[in-house]
C-alpha cells in the first residue's frame, strides 16, 4: 500500500514537533513526511505476539522492545516507524524517537 505524501518540504525540527501533537502517525524522508495507513487487526496480532515475545526475553537486558508508536531514525534524513523494534541506546538523544537499532520488524 502506497504512502499518502504531504506536499510540502519540511525541517526535521518542524517534523518532529508536529508528530507530538499529530493524531495521525508520519514518517520523514529527506524533507517530505508521508502519512501512515492503518493495519488490520490480524497484523495487530501479529506484531502485539511479536513484542510479547521479544519483550519477555530482554527483561533481564539493557536492550529495549517498542512497538509502532516510537520513532526509528534510520539515518540523517529520515524517520520510520517500524511495527517492532529493538533498540540499544545507551544514551538516547531524544524520547521521540530511537538511532540505534539491532533488530527491526
Amino acid at each position: 500500500m502506497g504512502l499518502a505524501k504531504l506536499k510540502t518540504k519540511i525541517s526535521i525540527k518542524d517534523y518532529l514537533e508536529g508528530e507530538k501533537d499529530s493524531q495521525i502517525r508520519y514518517e520523514f524522508v529527506n524533507g517530505e513526511v508521508y502519512a501512515m495507513a492503518g493495519a488490520s487487526d490480524n497484523h495487530n496480532r501479529i506484531t502485539g505476539n511479536l513484542f510479547a515475545e521479544i519483550y519477555n526475553k530482554l527483561r533481564d537486558s539493557k536492550c529495549e522492545p517498542f512497538t509502532r508508536d516510537m520513532k526509528l531514525r534510520a539515518d540523517e534524513e529520515t524517520f520510520y516507524y517500524p511495527d517492532v523494534f529493538v533498540a540499544y541506546d545507551e544514551n538516547p538523544v531524544n524520547s521521540y524517537y530511537r538511532e540505534e537499532p539491532i533488530l527491526i520488524i
